[in-house]
């Protein structure tokens, strides 16, 4: 969206009030337009739990492609240091945002 010059602002309120969003995110709309990435519930700790879902939906041989791809990606944060910040922070490892200080 904003590559098409629709501004972060603008997206957030088309995205985070659509039918489709999960009521918590309206909650980081304020840190992410913000970029703050301070810890509230830290992404190693995301990446943990997303880690035990699919293992207990392997032991139930649920199939669940989406969650293995976001743990993934939770994966990818980890590695790039973002481990210690908010599960909120997987955003700058798409758009190369860094924290404020």
């Amino acid at each position: 969206g904003t590559a098409l010059g629709i501004s972060e602002e603008m997206l957030c309120q088309t995205l985070l009030n659509g039918p489709t969003a999960a009521p918590f995110l309206k909650l980081k709309q304020a840190k992410l337009l913000n970029k703050d990435f301070s810890p509230e519930f830290p992404l190693e700790w995301m990446h943990k739990d997303l880690h035990l879902a699919g293992l207990t939906a392997y032991e139930q041989s649920v199939a669940l492609p989406s969650l293995h791809t976001t743990k993934e990606i939770y994966a990818q944060a980890k590695q790039v240091g973002l481990g210690e910040a908010d599960f909120s922070a997987v955003y700058q490892l798409f758009f190369g945002i860094k924290q404020k200080e």
